[in-house]
């Protein structure tokens, strides 16, 4: 008998998580974003007028989520909500900032900061969060022996880097508060976010692992 397994495939499946994550991932992030659609617009177009000859031949009316400095805590909660509104497609894809995008230098001029991330973002989220997915698939797929989707060794590379970048937020958290003026993220949801992502690692390992124990149960049992 041959001693190469045969890599079986689960037939129980019916959520593909490598596809269900990134597609609600940038409809989450759109929804965030559709109260700050016009000024993001704005943003767009001046960022189109500093590196090219286009004009704005007309003002563009937008209105902003909140308009006025809070004065009562009613106003307060809607300015902290605006705000989250605004980092959240960002904090939920925090992995990105292992690419180098928060560089002053990867923002686009004529563009805030932080315009630019929640809008860039969650494209290049897409990416982690199919991983994450992929990760999530080959645990479920285990149950029933099937190594498909197979985790590779760079997926457990890019995992180990989102673990330790979630735990140097969270050594952050809970060092010296002055470590944390750099940070350009509201604290606690980028903790949670970290967790979040230090979970979706994990998984990502824990399948890459379960999967080879699969593997030398099936080499074992063929020989």
């Amino acid at each position: 008998m041959s001693a190469t397994a045969t890599i079986p495939v689960s037939k129980h499946q019916v959520v593909a998580f490598r596809w269900v994550l990134p597609i609600a991932e940038i409809l989450v992030c759109a929804l965030l974003l559709w109260p700050w659609r016009g000024f993001l617009a704005w943003q767009l177009r001046a960022t189109g007028h500093d590196y090219g000859p286009t004009k704005i031949q007309e003002p563009l009316h937008f209105n902003l989520p909140v308009t006025t400095l809070a004065e009562t805590p009613r106003e307060t909660r809607l300015v902290e909500l605006a705000d989250i509104r605004l980092s959240a497609p960002a904090v939920l894809n925090l992995p990105c900032s292992m690419l180098g995008l928060l560089r002053r230098e990867a923002v686009p001029r004529g563009m805030l900061p932080e315009f630019w991330r929640s809008l860039s973002w969650p494209f290049f989220g897409i990416v982690f969060w199919w991983i994450a997915g992929r990760g999530i698939d080959a645990i479920i797929a285990s149950r029933h022996g099937s190594l498909s989707p197979a985790i590779t060794l760079m997926e457990v590379f890019v995992a180990a880097l989102i673990i330790l970048l979630g735990s140097v937020f969270w050594g952050l958290a809970f060092g010296d508060p002055n470590d944390r003026s750099g940070l350009v993220f509201p604290w606690p949801s980028a903790l949670a976010a970290s967790g979040l992502w230090i979970l979706l690692g994990g998984a990502i390992i824990t399948a890459r692992i379960v999967q080879w124990r699969i593997r030398v149960r099936s080499v074992t049992g063929a020989g």
